[in-house]
């Protein structure tokens, strides 16, 4: 019996998270969030030498989701290291957040973020942006 691919989650709020699991568990993968980075990894997550790949990689996800709305996640760091790092860079990252926040946009780009979306595209086209993200 072939295990679940596994599609990990960095958002914060409950309602969405919920959401977000409806739809992976729909579409046939294993779903883990992770609310706060505290849950991983204690409470400094600047601290020298801290990996986040490290901390995630037993699980193998093989598409990470962040929520850039929220600074309860150092979403842009996470993001520099995943795709610095030769193991990881090639997991798509799919990022939504306020569509107000161009600012935010920009900076998931420039991190290295695969796709950057607005919340509402993103919870209206989630089916398609995961499909599209893993082919």
């Amino acid at each position: 019996m072939s295990e679940k691919k596994l599609i990990l989650a960095l958002v914060p709020n409950l309602m969405t998270s919920t959401r977000i699991e409806s739809v992976v568990e729909k579409l046939g993968f294993d779903f883990l969030e992770i609310a706060s980075l505290n849950d991983e990894i204690g409470d400094n997550p600047s601290e020298a030498g801290f990996s986040f790949w490290e901390s995630i990689a037993p699980r193998d996800p093989v598409l990470i989701i962040f929520d850039l709305g929220t600074s309860a996640i150092p979403w842009e760091m996470l993001i520099q290291q995943l795709k610095a790092s030769s193991v990881s860079k090639d997991i798509p990252l799919i990022c939504f957040g306020p569509h107000v926040d161009g600012e935010a946009f920009k900076s998931a780009r420039r991190a290295g973020a695969d796709v950057v979306v607005a919340r509402s595209k993103f919870m209206s086209d989630l089916p398609n942006l995961i499909t599209n993200s893993l082919s």
